[in-house]
């Protein structure tokens, strides 16, 4: 079978269909190749700004860095479990 668009071409519809696959694979596969350089370079310019794990503002810049944005919060660690529960709003079962 020969296309019918183009009848001095001497490509079947089989031989146009890879040639065009092949084209569009080349593309997505530069287009997954940038998607992933950029993916990686930006964790590691997060990551050198972050601080030490173990410290109180910790949290607030990887919630800074997830969010995308300058805002600070507020965080408040508890130590104890009934302390923790005491924070937490209760439920009024009588509304």
């Amino acid at each position: 079978m020969k296309l019918v668009s183009d009848p001095n071409s001497s490509l079947d519809c089989a031989q146009s269909l890879i040639a065009g696959g092949k084209k569009n694979m080349n593309i997505i596969a530069r287009v997954i190749a940038g998607v992933l350089m950029a993916a990686a370079t930006v964790p590691a310019t997060a990551q050198d700004s972050l601080p030490d794990p173990t410290t109180e503002e910790f949290c607030m810049v990887v919630q800074q860095v997830l969010a995308n944005t300058d805002r600070t919060g507020a965080n408040t660690v508890f130590t104890n479990m009934p302390a923790y529960r005491r924070s937490k709003p209760k439920v009024d079962y009588h509304l």
